[in-house]
């Protein structure tokens, strides 16, 4: 019987063969002989969350094409259609869309009041392949139009479209959180490029398949590199990762005189990433989270 309960816990059950003792996203993996593990995870603790466990959203490239609408389309009718912010509350609070609905995209269907609109489902910028995804569906839906706007929020941002908020929250639009990366690794790593960092260097698991850039500083080049490597992928935005604050600084710098709006930098580089995925370990050890094995091994 448990003698404590655990809130905003997630179980999540799957068949799997036990292995030695390993690590994945600085989660311990006991070993032991069974049949199947069942993994406890708090729902606020992503760092947590193994690859295999993280959901893949890969909309098709005749999917994205219908459903994608770029800003500049967006601008030129904004009158007629319908905005719907997508994001959590709290990115909402920090940062709002004047004259946005705030509703979840999974929640589209049943608002019979937005049947005869225009939608255009906008989010954070760097999610907008699971949108395509909630568009792809929601189209199969009788008298349902929706589109989703390339590049969220973040778009609106670099046009200069007026964002109701704190000016300092705005500004770091301009840059990607350790957060928001993790989760774009975990779903799309070709999404992401790190630069001057080998594959010898002792990287997270989760970031380890991203592509490889060396600028050798010559940060010009490299961001006139990057560009091209984001034009080569089908889903918007491109992201790069740099060892260091100063080398993030410098990359960041010379995206914006290049105005290679479709690349992000990674604010503070791989440290910023590290220390969040320690801060997320140290919740999930908090909370007393462990793997959990129900057929009964020692």
């Amino acid at each position: 019987m448990m003698r404590h309960a655990i809130s905003l816990v997630l179980l999540i059950g799957g068949v799997a063969a036990c292995a030695p003792a390993a690590r994945s996203q600085g989660t311990e993996v006991l070993s032991g002989n069974c049949p199947a593990t069942m993994l406890a995870l708090a729902t606020d603790a992503p760092g947590l969350i193994p690859e295999s466990a993280a959901p893949k959203h890969d909309a098709t490239p005749d999917g994205l094409q219908a459903c994608m609408l770029t800003l500049a389309d967006f601008l030129r009718e904004r009158g007629r259609f319908t905005a719907i912010d997508t994001r959590s509350a709290g990115e909402r609070r920090r940062i709002g869309v004047p004259g946005a609905l705030a509703i979840e995209a999974k929640g589209l269907a049943i608002k019979p009041f937005l049947k005869d609109a225009e939608m255009v489902l906008m989010g954070s910028g760097l999610n907008d392949d699971e949108l395509y995804e909630q568009c792809t569906a929601l189209r199969g839906a009788p008298q349902l139009r929706v589109d989703v706007l390339e590049g969220g929020v973040r778009s609106l941002h670099w046009a200069a479209q007026t964002l109701a908020g704190n000016s300092e929250d705005i500004a770091r639009l301009d840059w990607v959180s350790a957060e928001e990366l993790h989760r774009l690794v975990l779903r799309s790593p070709a999404q992401v490029a790190l630069v001057d960092l080998d594959d010898d260097a002792a990287l997270p698991p989760a970031i380890n398949q991203a592509q490889r850039v060396t600028s050798r500083d010559d940060w010009a080049r490299t961001a006139a590199t990057l560009q091209k490597m984001s034009e080569r992928q089908a889903h918007f935005p491109f992201v790069a990762v740099a060892p260091n604050e100063a080398s993030a600084a410098a990359l960041h710098a010379a995206l914006n005189a290049a105005q290679a709006q479709r690349v992000l930098v990674v604010r503070d580089g791989l440290p910023a990433y590290r220390a969040y995925l320690d801060a997320q370990q140290r919740i999930a050890a908090n909370a007393n989270l462990k793997l959990i094995r129900p057929c009964g091994s020692s």
